[in-house]
């Protein structure tokens, strides 16, 4: 059983009391409001029988006190309750309803109070009243008591007649062989609850015990909840509260826990600051490359040359294209940082001509220059060296690929002990995920991958990885590790789960 819920509990998930210690809170889920309003019509109005037949815990005795809170508001009705702890014969039933009916010296002859009752109903019907019983556990009442029910309620007039709706375990009695015709029982079963049923029947429970908005628990935590509790609405409280009392150790910004007003209220005005700060700043990055980065000027200087012989002094050639391996134009960079550094050398003096016309000759680049006896000559100023220098390609790291089951790998399980683990143990579920290569990469992230594994299941038709930790003989070992985990791992809210609940999907 669930430990209680605590204020400290109870604090962490934003609740004023807890959300389950009204067994009988109702909530209308898995098509309860439906039968209950079919309920109410059939007893104000009809002669049918009524039996509700559920397994435990699917909430029949929660519809057995909300149906008689509706009836009982009702003017023309006398609602009698009766809410069986032990076995019950005909002649006791029969004696409740004339106690509750307030009868005139009642007979001590069954067959005779019987009569009695029928002729209070006949009398009562006149003045349009009509008497409604409603019995919760009725598979303690014997076979007998069962016939008196009968005869109490068969061959009256529709308008005169007596509503009875009865409460049981399924498979318990066969009440089919005692009302006769069949077509005087009006069969209901009440049905598992599916996982947005789940959802939903939470959220109202929650509501119901001051939680202002939505429920603090994980999508996967609910869908877990789900799966383990069967749709029975009884599970579903135990799990849910055993979830509650299990994280109320995790530091409370992990929770989802609902923010106050002003809470909210605050974050907003300082995740708009931080927004508004930052189209600040990008507008004045833009603004400040526009207007002050100035593509660098290149002006071409021309290098003195080394003054060969001339035999035509009126003829002077400028040479305008680069000849390798000497540098003859240079650019020269201005208006632009650079971090070249500059190889200085003094030019050679070059002696005054006088001013002549100059006829330019373009020269095409010699291949090869005829070698000529050498000249002293001044070294030329050499052009701004720079040396740069580039990281070779990164070579692509491959992780090794490891087989957890058939079918399916991953890059950091290394041992599939999820597939040889007993039914009867207990696993850690950290998260789940619609992506298998997402589940993978976080099994990878880890400092011990090795006590990872995941597998495959469905989530409302769709494919379902859930990423699971180590295997425990018992589930306390499960419980009491989970505090001790990395706080990347507690932010994700593990789950202790059974080996067993947990279905792999190998299609």
């Amino acid at each position: 059983m669930a430990k209680e819920l605590n204020a400290k509990v109870l604090d962490r998930f934003g609740l004023r009391r807890d959300p389950f210690e009204n067994a009988d809170a109702y909530s209308p889920v898995g098509k309860r409001h439906e039968i209950l309003e079919q309920m109410v019509h059939l007893s104000q109005f009809s002669n049918l029988v009524i039996a509700v037949i559920s397994p435990a815990g699917f909430g029949k005795s929660v519809l057995y006190k909300m149906l008689g809170k509706q009836l009982s508001s009702e003017k023309d009705l006398i609602v009698t309750q009766f809410r069986l702890i032990s076995r019950v014969s005909g002649m006791s039933l029969l004696q409740r309803l004339s106690e509750a009916w307030k009868l005139d010296a009642p007979s001590v002859n069954r067959e005779t109070l019987l009569r009695q009752l029928r002729n209070d109903q006949l009398k009562r019907s006149t003045v349009g009243i009509r008497h409604c019983i409603l019995i919760d556990n009725a598979e303690f009442i014997d076979p007998d008591g069962l016939q008196m029910l009968h005869a109490l309620t068969t061959g009256l007039p529709e308008d005169r007649s007596i509503g009875l709706a009865l409460f049981c375990h399924e498979s318990v009695v066969d009440l089919r062989s005692i009302f006769k015709p069949s077509e005087s029982l009006h069969l209901i079963r009440l049905q598992v609850l599916t996982q947005r049923d789940v959802y939903a029947f939470i959220k109202d429970h929650f509501r119901m015990a001051g939680a202002k908005k939505g429920v603090p628990i994980t999508p996967e935590a609910i869908e877990n909840i789900a799966v383990d509790s069967e749709g029975i609405p009884a599970k579903v409280i135990a799990l849910t509260r055993e979830y509650m009392v299990a994280q109320s150790g995790m530091p409370i910004e992990r929770m989802g826990i609902q923010l106050t007003k002003p809470q909210r209220l605050g974050i907003a005005i300082i995740g708009g600051a931080i927004i508004l700060g930052g189209i600040s700043f990008l507008v004045q990055s833009l603004f400040f490359t526009s207007t002050t980065i100035k593509p660098a000027k290149v002006e071409s200087v021309s290098l003195p040359a080394p003054t060969p012989k001339l035999t035509d002094p009126q003829v002077t050639a400028a040479v305008t294209a680069p000849v390798a391996p000497e540098v003859v134009v240079v650019p020269k960079v201005i208006d632009a940082p650079s971090t070249s550094v500059p190889i200085e050398s003094k030019p050679a003096p070059v002696p005054e001509i006088a001013p002549t016309p100059v006829k330019t000759i373009a020269i095409e680049p010699p291949v090869p220059p005829t070698p000529v006896a050498p000249t002293p000559v001044a070294p030329t100023p050499a052009a701004a060296a720079t040396v740069t220098t580039q990281a070779p390609e990164p070579t692509p790291v491959t992780k090794p690929i490891v087989a957890t089951k058939a079918g399916k790998t991953t890059a950091a399980v290394s041992r599939p002990w999820f597939i040889n683990a007993a039914p009867g143990a207990y696993t850690i579920q950290i998260l789940g995920s619609h992506q298998e290569v997402a589940v993978q990469a976080y099994i990878d992230g880890q400092s011990n991958p090795g006590d990872f594994d995941y597998v495959r299941s469905s989530l409302n038709g769709d494919a379902w990885y859930v990423v699971l930790y180590k295997v425990f003989d018992t589930k306390d070992q499960a419980v009491k590790l989970i505090p001790t985990l990395p706080d990347s791992i507690k932010a994700k809210q593990p789950w202790v789960r059974s080996v067993g609940s947990i279905r792999p999907d190998n299609g």
